[in-house]
């Protein structure tokens, strides 16, 4: 060890403190004088991987947690290699999570790893978690806004705008921002649908009925499950009912839905309160007698034919086809007396 504090060459002397570390490990059984030796080396030759490898393992035989931290953190400004530098950081976090109880500097090396590699599918859920443990909504936003700035307009920051953007709304209460990260999204790949439906509930949720309307016309554009569409279609409808008092575009929307779904009761039920209110009444008829098809009870199917009779009769004036409407009830219910009485 004298020999190797007296030798000025680097070389020379990495070489003496290799062959000291071996004595007091094979000779000696010392483990504190190997250690102290490959330490030595380092300070010498911070990027000797042999020494880092012999320390790595004897700080890890003698749970040397702060130590095993440094080493770590201290290999990742020597090495270029990708691979081992997302190993380096994940070790390091887990050291400072599960050994040394410090969520927070877990946290802090997860987003220093992120920022380094802008691996979302590699540390995006751990960062997560330990931002809602730790607190650390502000800052995990904040990270992930410099990496979608970093990244740009591409296909590849999508994922991470989206998650940007669910965080900026459901954490940090900031709606504007989260729509942007939305829009921006649209922007790289206009039918997204994960965005597009995230946007059509924060518009919702802060009553932006016309612009929701307008989120689920694209949708319907962009859907091509026949299930998705009917239920876009439905929901476009009710919000035009409902809060912008645009009923004939409501009707149209739901007609939409029912081509979909000729036997949803809840849509026929809808057009026709739309077309009773707007007193369309050969449309009205149409729909009675659509329900008159799927209903299977008796009782309520001959109902549909009295109200399909009446319109012809008192609505249009069409005593013929009134006739035949009352005759389909007879034909299920034979004592029929609203029918009956009809017919005299």
């Amino acid at each position: 060890e004298a020999k190797a504090a007296r030798t000025e060459d680097s070389y020379d002397k990495v070489s003496i403190l290799f062959r000291v570390a071996e004595m007091y490990s094979e000779q000696l059984s010392d483990t504190s004088g190997s250690r102290r030796a490959y330490e030595s080396v380092l300070q010498t030759q911070p990027d000797n991987i042999d020494a880092y490898e012999h320390l790595l393992a004897l700080y890890e035989s003698t749970e040397s947690w702060d130590e095993l931290v440094g080493l770590l953190l201290n290999r990742l400004e020597f090495t270029d290699d990708t691979y081992e530098q997302v190993e380096l950081y994940q070790r390091t976090a887990e050291i400072f999570e599960t050994q040394l109880g410090s969520g927070e500097n877990a946290f802090l090396v997860l987003s220093q790893a992120f920022e380094a590699t802008l691996d979302d599918e590699r540390f995006g859920s751990d960062l997560e978690r330990l931002a809602e443990e730790n607190d650390g909504w502000g800052s995990l936003v904040e990270t992930y806004q410099k990496v979608v700035e970093a990244m740009g307009a591409t296909f590849e920051s999508i994922p991470v705008r989206l998650r940007l953007a669910e965080w900026c709304n459901s954490k940090m209460g900031d709606a504007q921002h989260a729509a942007g990260q939305y829009q921006q999204v649209l922007g790289i790949e206009p039918d997204n649908l994960a965005a597009l439906s995230a946007l059509e509930v924060l518009l919702e949720q802060y009553e932006s009925w016309g612009d929701a309307v307008g989120i689920l016309q694209r949708k319907v554009e962009l859907t091509h499950d026949p299930d998705g569409r009917k239920a876009a279609y439905e929901k476009m409808a009710r919000l035009m009912e409902t809060r912008l008092d645009r009923g004939d575009d409501a009707i149209e929307a739901y007609r939409q839905a029912m081509l979909i779904d000729m036997s949803d009761r809840s849509v026929l039920d809808s057009l026709e309160r739309l077309y009773t209110t707007r007193m369309r009444w050969e449309e009205l008829i149409e729909i009675l007698s659509q329900q008159a098809v799927i209903l299977t009870e008796d009782n309520e199917v001959v109902e549909k034919y009295l109200q399909v009779g009446e319109l012809w009769e008192s609505r249009l004036n069409s005593p013929d086809r009134a006739i035949d409407a009352y005759r389909q009830a007879l034909s299920l219910d034979e004592k029929c007396l609203d029918a009956m009485r009809a017919l005299e």
